[in-house]
């Protein structure tokens, strides 16, 4: 015969075929132990009491579980969400950079001819002084040189005398 200990009254299992003690709650689920004559023995109250401590524990698993998924589905659309709206700004940027740069790319084609003819206007006014230049300097030696002719002129002028 299987024995338990008691708890205020109520044995932790209770025998086939017997009347569970006053004021015990008949237990959900139903353990029993074969004897060696093959008769119910009893079921063990311990055992179905861990039982239920785990199917309620496997059930608040569950539903933490399901709120788990429900708590990353709600992430998911959100960053589904921020990736659209990301790429929608990253489009209108790459749109107003893109009109942007080809603004500025006009802005200094136009500077480069602007400048370009400039240094030409700078190269021909160059090219001007350079023939200025170098006819004051023939000028200038042709006068050196007159100089010189008169200067010996005189010399031998002088020496012959």
């Amino acid at each position: 015969m299987l024995a338990g200990p008691k708890q205020g009254g109520c044995a932790f299992f209770q025998v086939e075929g017997k009347a569970p003690s006053p004021g015990c709650t008949p237990p959900q689920a139903r353990v029993t132990w074969q004897g060696k004559n093959g008769y119910g023995r009893g079921r063990l109250a311990f055992v179905e009491g861990r039982l239920q401590e785990l199917a309620g524990g496997y059930a608040q698993l569950r539903e933490d579980i399901r709120d788990l998924r429900e708590h990353v589905l709600h992430l998911d659309q959100k960053v589904d969400r921020f990736r659209e709206e990301l790429t929608g700004r990253t489009e209108a940027l790459g749109t107003t950079l893109g009109g942007r740069i080809d603004a500025l790319d006009q802005k200094v084609d136009r500077f480069r001819e602007e400048l370009g003819g400039r240094i030409e206007s700078l190269g021909a006014r160059v090219d001007a002084l350079d023939d200025r230049l170098t006819r004051w300097l023939r000028w200038l030696v042709g006068i050196l040189v007159t100089a010189l002719l008169t200067q010996i002129g005189v010399l031998s002028a002088a020496l012959s005398r």
